[in-house]
């Protein structure tokens, strides 16, 4: 029997290199489908890093929204209300007062208002040394006289246009309070004081002497800034320009302000020896309640109250028969004549009459 033997079969030369080139044809896709993953993950993680951040922004911007809509004003801030001010804390056209740790107006105690500044003689002013006066004030001055009192109609502001550049009352200011007590309650007050003292040599600028002015309401008190530490004195003497320093106005007494009622007080500031800014303070406290002392504090329109004294070269002295002339120096001085206002010819060296530049013991002594 004859046996066949079967013939193993051998991949041919082709077959075989189309399994070599499939095999490749695998691994490069593999290698191009990899790459393709790769990149979409790349992609997916840049833009799931940057849709992050958007949705981060997205919060955000609604959060500022909705706060804006809550809040108009801010998240910050406090909406307080307000009222319109009351006539009586209303001071007069050139002259207003700040209120410094009042009560709130629900609950406030006393009113105030500053009604004037004022001279019971000459209004006289002083500016600060390189404080000239401008062109408007000077024409005011060269056509002011007693037929044309008010040229322009500038008079109710030379004043405060003064005072502004830092023009100060010399030797003697007048302020007038008016004090009005609260609703249902009286009010006493304790003690009124100037405060915020500051002093310097007198000012020695443009000197101001106006025609002598109307009198105000009775002089009450009286604050000596040449004392070290001045207090609210009585006044001894006559009133307004006769009037001196007495003792302590608030020893033994204080002002009471009945509820509703209103009360004027008119002090005199003076100085022979500095130029003196400061604050007014007023304490007082609620007539039948727990003795808790509360305080006003005034300025003038924001600014301190200013006096200075004469800036005086040589004193005027007192003689049997009158008195001989001192003297006083300024950059320009500008004073009453027989019916005008005349400019000084030589400022730097001007004469001036008692009772100006007088020493203090000759005060005394004429007192």
């Amino acid at each position: 029997m004859a046996i066949r033997r079967r013939r193993a079969l051998s991949p041919s030369p082709g077959t075989c290199g189309n399994d070599k080139h499939e095999k490749t044809q695998t691994v490069g896709d593999s290698i191009i489908l990899g790459n393709v993953y790769q990149t979409i993950n790349d992609w997916r993680s840049a833009h799931r890093l940057s849709l992050f951040i958007l949705t981060l922004v997205a919060l955000l911007a609604t959060s500022a929204l909705v706060v804006v809509l809550i809040y108009p004003q801010g998240a910050g801030s406090k909406t307080v209300p307000t009222s319109p001010p009351s006539t009586h804390e209303q001071a007069s056209p050139s002259v207003s007062s700040e209120r410094v740790s009042t009560p709130a107006p629900s609950k406030q105690d006393v009113r105030f208002a500053v009604v004037g500044i004022s001279e019971a003689g000459p209004l006289q002013l002083a500016t600060p040394v390189g404080v000239r006066l401008n062109s408007q004030q000077l024409r005011y001055l060269k056509k002011w006289s007693y037929t044309n009192m008010d040229p322009a109609g500038y008079g109710n502001h030379i004043r405060e246009d003064l005072q502004a550049v830092g023009a100060a009352s010399v030797d003697k200011q007048y302020v007038s309070i008016k004090l009005e007590g609260g609703r249902n309650r009286s009010i006493s007050v304790d003690d009124i004081r100037p405060i915020n003292i500051k002093r310097t040599a007198p000012l020695a600028g443009a000197f101001v002497n106006f025609p002598p002015q109307d009198g105000g309401e009775a002089l009450q008190m009286i604050f000596n800034f040449d004392e070290a530490q001045p207090r609210a004195r009585d006044k001894a003497g006559k009133d307004f320009e006769e009037a001196r320093p007495g003792g302590l106005y608030f020893h033994n007494r204080s002002i009471t302000l009945r509820e509703g009622h209103e009360d004027s007080v008119v002090i005199k500031a003076i100085t022979t020896r500095w130029s003196a800014t400061f604050n007014i303070r007023i304490d007082y406290h609620v007539i039948g309640e727990a003795m808790e002392s509360k305080h006003l504090i005034l300025s003038n329109n924001g600014k301190p109250f200013a006096l200075t004294a004469l800036h005086c070269t040589q004193s005027t002295k007192l003689v049997p028969d009158g008195y001989i002339n001192g003297r006083i120096s300024y950059q320009d001085i500008w004073e009453l004549g027989s019916t005008a206002m005349v400019r000084a010819a030589n400022p730097r060296n001007h004469p001036i009459g008692s009772p100006y530049c007088l020493p203090p013991d000759a005060k005394k002594r004429a007192a």
